[in-house]
């Protein structure tokens, strides 16, 4: 009779377990703000880098100045331009603006690899969160039925073997369910490291 009722007791715990388990859900930054902020940061940093170019590299527009000075011969003023410093001056801005072309055009491309990067990452993520999720339940349940097992086991109502293979069991997803939580954290950092801003991510194993 005693043995029934703990089958009875098991089922009925397992069954209400699996009802709470089943509202388990994860909250999750979306992709698109992950994604905006990668391109705010990639037009900051390009902003900023012409910016402080700009800032030493002024041109120096007395060079423009004509020199003004007495002409013996004419017997009077003469004014004389210096074409080389126009040239010069013209050369600095080509040179400049191909600079910044050049920045402009290496920023893109790693602002279209980190896009790239974010997207796989935050794609993987959500496939790891949902294992970890259908997982977690499972770990959950047995470990009710371990705490269950471990009771009867301690009141000589099962044998050591159902105790040690329920035990295992637990363990096993316990250890399995830590290595799903670091792999999430490691992608979650790398996201956070992309955007430059930690990742908005709650779960029900885990919280960042």
């Amino acid at each position: 009779m005693n043995v029934i009722l703990f089958q009875i007791s098991v089922v009925f715990i397992l069954v209400l377990c699996d009802m709470n388990l089943h509202a388990q859900t994860y909250t999750l930054e979306p992709l698109d703000s992950v994604i905006t902020r990668i391109q705010q940061n990639s037009q900051s940093n390009q902003s900023s880098r012409i910016t402080n170019y700009n800032a030493t590299k002024s041109p120096q527009w007395y060079h423009l100045l004509p020199t003004i000075g007495y002409n013996a011969f004419a017997r009077g003023i003469s004014i004389n331009f210096n074409l080389s410093s126009i040239i010069s001056i013209s050369d600095k801005k080509r040179t400049q603006q191909y600079q910044k072309s050049e920045w402009k055009r290496t920023e893109d491309i790693e602002l279209t690899r980190k896009t790239i990067q974010a997207k796989t990452a935050y794609k993987l993520l959500q496939n790891e969160l949902e294992k970890a999720i259908q997982y977690q339940q499972i770990a959950e349940i047995d470990s009710i039925t371990h705490l269950i097992k471990k009771k009867a086991y301690e009141n000589h109502k099962i044998n050591t073997e159902d105790y040690h293979e329920a035990k295992r069991r637990y363990l096993a997803h316990q250890e399995k369910i830590f290595d799903m939580r670091e792999k999430i954290l490691e992608i979650a950092n790398q996201i956070s490291q992309l955007q430059q801003k930690e990742l908005f991510l709650v779960a029900p194993f885990i919280n960042i």
